[in-house]
């Protein structure tokens, strides 16, 4: 029992430390919840759904990031979100999106999705994170919920 014990400490240890190797020197804060859009403008049921989840985690106290993927990556040029309404309930998710940045939310780009997407990094809202693939595992492994909006 003890040695079971003493393994699933060290491993835990461990499994803090690479993730604190990974987040070395970054930008980017771990979050209680994250949110990861893949879809981008085509689909603007998915941008508000992830919007309107990503604040409501903030209004409940977690800390929060909307990862943004594939062709999500759309919306990290700066006013990417202004301008879409789906309707009612749903307000307009710019607006949304504002409240989710003041109130302390994350937004992170997959770099490589980038690229892929002819995006460069000048283009980026200089409010957001550009991570790699190691971020991106430790983000989502790290939080305690998440929200996959494909």
């Amino acid at each position: 029992m003890f040695c079971d014990q003493l393994t699933d400490l060290l491993s835990a240890l461990w499994h803090k430390e690479v993730t604190k190797s990974i987040l070395k020197g970054e930008n980017m804060q771990l979050s209680e919840f994250v949110v990861t859009l893949f879809t981008g403008k085509a689909n603007q049921n998915n941008i508000t759904v992830a919007a309107v989840m990503g604040l409501n985690a903030l209004k409940q106290g977690l800390s929060a990031t909307i990862l943004l993927m594939v062709e999500a990556v759309e919306f990290s040029v700066p006013d990417a979100t202004k301008g879409i309404d789906i309707g009612a309930p749903f307000k307009e998710v710019g607006g949304i999106w504002e409240q989710f940045m003041e109130m302390g939310g994350q937004v992170c780009i997959c770099d490589a999705c980038l690229t892929h997407n002819g995006f460069t990094k000048d283009q980026i809202d200089k409010r957001y994170e550009i991570i790699g693939g190691g971020e991106v595992i430790a983000l989502l492994s790290e939080a305690k919920g998440t929200l996959q909006i494909t």
